[in-house]
């Protein structure tokens, strides 16, 4: 077996039960209910996320598990209070690069730690691995959901963080600096 793909494996399947990998890294990658940067995020024309979308990045490297689930956020969470016009202050998280398009700022009452966290499957129709949610976290099934990447398991994500309606309250904005815990 190809060592790279061995030790993707590895890095894959052991921590998907809420475990850590061993690694040499300085930091480890955030586990289960850490927030996560999803990789769509790394593109410059990504305008962000819609409060209405459900996305579950299953080959993300942001996270232990390989899990990212994005669900009822708004905008991008590298960038918290948005931009209006292209290049204008917003940056793509992993290359640097200036954002090319406007992005909604994120909304006050959702944050990235309830919207954008790292996950695991924790029920389906397969024969797993699952994992245990914890305490802090409930298995959901998003099936029938809105989605950008539809996946038959179930996924671990914030208690309470379904009960949200994507109409009114308030939008971070950088005068009244009503986000300044959510700068990366």
């Amino acid at each position: 077996m190809d060592d790279g793909l061995w030790m993707v494996l590895l890095l894959t399947l052991a921590p998907s039960c809420g475990g850590r990998a061993e690694s040499n890294e300085p930091e480890a990658p955030p586990s289960v209910g850490d927030v996560c940067i999803s990789e769509l995020e790394d593109e410059g024309a990504f305008t962000g996320f819609t409060a209405s979308e459900v996305l579950v990045e299953t080959a993300s490297a942001a996270c232990a598990t390989g899990v990212c689930v994005v669900h009822g956020f708004q905008g991008r969470v590298s960038c918290p209070y948005g931009q209006s016009a292209a290049s204008d202050g917003c940056v793509t998280p992993f290359g640097a690069e200036p954002v090319s398009v406007a992005v909604q700022p994120q909304l006050v009452e959702r944050p990235p730690s309830i919207g954008s966290v790292c996950s695991c499957p924790c029920d389906g129709a397969g024969a797993g691995p699952y994992c245990t949610c914890p305490s802090t976290m409930v298995c959901v099934d998003f099936v029938g959901a809105t989605a950008v990447d539809l996946n038959l398991d179930s996924y671990c994500v914030p208690r309470g963080s379904l009960n949200f309606r994507a109409v009114g309250g308030g939008v971070c904005e950088a005068g009244a600096a009503n986000c300044e815990d959510r700068v990366p």
